[in-house]
């Protein structure tokens, strides 16, 4: 396996135009990464849903701070 440190070695020897390519992929990941772990707790709120637990969100801030939570809990 590939350690962090010889990743970070490599990144030193590319080229602009690499790193820049690097970091479109990198990003990618990272929202793929995201959508799964929302794509999972929609999942099991709707699981919850039909099991009769439920939470209440009446605002934005209250979603958006729910949903979040959920995302640093599921890490």
């Amino acid at each position: 396996m590939v350690t962090f440190a010889e990743i970070v070695d490599t990144v030193d020897h590319l080229s602009d135009a690499e790193i820049n390519e690097l970091k479109k992929l990198l990003q990618k990941k990272e929202a793929e990464k995201k959508e799964l772990q929302l794509l999972n707790i929609s999942e099991q709120a709707m699981k919850d849903y039909k099991e009769g637990k439920s939470v209440t969100l009446e605002t934005p801030e209250e979603i958006t701070a729910f949903f979040n939570q959920m995302i640093n809990d599921s890490n």
